[in-house]
């Protein structure tokens, strides 16, 4: 029977975290996520990760990891991101490894990708002030400039020819003058 991503309980929380290489101590708190799974995980060397279950049919391997390798550009010229973990995943006792079995960031386990990132703490702004909307805009500048770089083969495009493109650009154009 598949993983039911919609209801993963613990013991399948905790399996995927083994498997990835990692000693659960089973304490973990669900993370508020729109789109995906997202669990707080306690480790027995104190430390602490953040897993991340990608709901099924929505991303491909090949566009995660893409997104996954762009984290890394950005972290390279200095735009600070929480980087995914390489993982050292533990096969299943009837899987045997293949010839080159590669680390990644990404693990599929029972149909449903899975990544692991050090948990970072950030705090919730309360308000942007002027200056703080400059700082916004330059650091959004710099990681489309970065992006722009090299051409993503997987990333999904979002433009007007999408079904979604004139009635999303109609509504920010309510908040956004376009012509400033």
């Amino acid at each position: 029977m598949a993983l039911d991503f919609y209801h993963l309980d613990p013991d399948a929380v905790m399996k995927a975290t083994e498997r990835a290489g990692f000693q659960p101590t089973g304490e973990f708190l669900q993370l508020n996520s729109y789109e995906n799974r997202v669990f707080r995980i306690k480790l027995e060397d104190r430390s602490t990760v953040v897993a991340k279950f990608y709901r099924p049919g929505r991303w491909s391997r090949e566009q995660i990891l893409e997104e996954h390798s762009f984290l890394k550009e950005l972290n390279e010229e200095d735009v600070s991101v929480n980087l995914p973990l390489e993982l050292n995943i533990q096969l299943p006792q009837n899987q045997l490894p293949t010839k080159s079995q590669p680390q990644s960031s990404l693990m599929d386990f029972e149909n449903i990708f899975v990544a692991y990132f050090p948990l970072f703490q950030g705090r919730q702004v309360t308000e942007l002030l002027d200056p703080d909307w400059t700082r916004v805009g330059r650091l959004m500048a710099q990681v489309h400039n970065i992006g722009e770089r090299k051409e993503s083969k997987y990333r999904l495009s979002f433009d007007v020819n999408h079904p979604n493109g004139w009635p999303a650009l109609d509504e920010l154009s309510k908040w956004i003058d376009p012509t400033v």
